[in-house]
């Protein structure tokens, strides 16, 4: 047998060792980039069809086919190729739930858009009952980390909860254009991160970043996520919604500007 050969038998008999695990990253980090872009390219021409066109009906329906089908793909190929597999299913099932809102937001939007009686009742009293659902879903963003780290799970299941994240906030930005009238700037806070992965490529987070960036990082997501669910509140004065809002595209703004400084030092060859 020659050695091409007992490589071969050795990835065949051992796909969790070494050489099959390096193979195995590389071919999900492959896929991963490129899903990213195209994932990310879907999502910012059916928000804008959503907004800017008389097909809003129709960008809803397949924006949401599109979070179902681009989520369910990305999951099932983790299964298949990444080294870690998909990770432990709690925290997945947690994460899973932000997906789960997304959907069924453009739904409502989707419905809204044949009677607008449901966007008024959605702006009165039961819009209470929408932001005492959202904040259980938001919970699970604190929850699912926390366990899968418990549970040793996989890195696969850091991106999971970013893509999930970014579907979440995509929908809960649509929903406050919507609803409450929000300007067209409350989009670009969804639209932030597939716009960043489009035209600079970065899918990833910085290697070995600086711990202040982290902080900094998870602090004005968590901020994100709050606030977007507080700014549903309907009795909340719109000038104070508006300026929460505005205040997370700025920090926003300032988080992904640091992440790119840090990619591209990254990426500098050494002097």
């Amino acid at each position: 047998m020659n050695k091409s050969n007992i490589v071969e038998a050795n990835i065949s008999a051992n796909g969790t060792g070494r050489v099959g695990h390096y193979l195995r990253t590389v071919s999900f980090d492959r896929f991963y980039r490129v899903w990213s872009v195209v994932h990310g390219a879907i999502i910012i021409a059916l928000s804008a069809l959503a907004e800017f066109s008389s097909f809003r009906p129709v960008a809803l329906g397949l924006l949401g086919g599109w979070f179902l089908l681009a989520l369910g793909g990305i999951f099932v190929v983790a299964r298949a190729i990444h080294p870690d597999g998909s990770g432990p299913a709690l925290p997945n099932i947690l994460t899973t739930s932000r997906l789960v809102c997304a959907i069924l937001f453009l739904g409502l939007l989707l419905v809204a858009t044949w009677g607008a009686n449901l966007l008024v009742t959605a702006r009165g009293s039961a819009g209470w009952f929408l932001v005492l659902g959202l904040l259980v879903v938001e919970a699970t963003d604190f929850f699912d980390g926390r366990i899968a780290r418990r549970l040793n799970a996989g890195a696969f299941g850091a991106i999971w909860d970013m893509e999930n994240d970014v579907v979440y906030v995509v929908a809960l930005t649509i929903a406050l254009r919507q609803i409450h009238g929000l300007g067209l700037f409350v989009l670009l806070i969804g639209l932030m991160r597939p716009l960043y992965v489009l035209f600079w490529r970065y899918e990833s987070v910085p290697a070995d970043p600086p711990r202040i960036y982290r902080l900094f990082a998870k602090t004005v997501t968590a901020l994100m996520m709050t606030i977007l669910v507080l700014a549903m509140i309907p009795s909340l004065d719109p000038s104070v919604r508006t300026v929460g809002v505005a205040s997370i595209l700025a920090l926003q703004v300032i988080s992904f500007g640091w992440d790119l400084t840090l990619q591209r030092r990254g990426a500098a060859p050494a002097a």
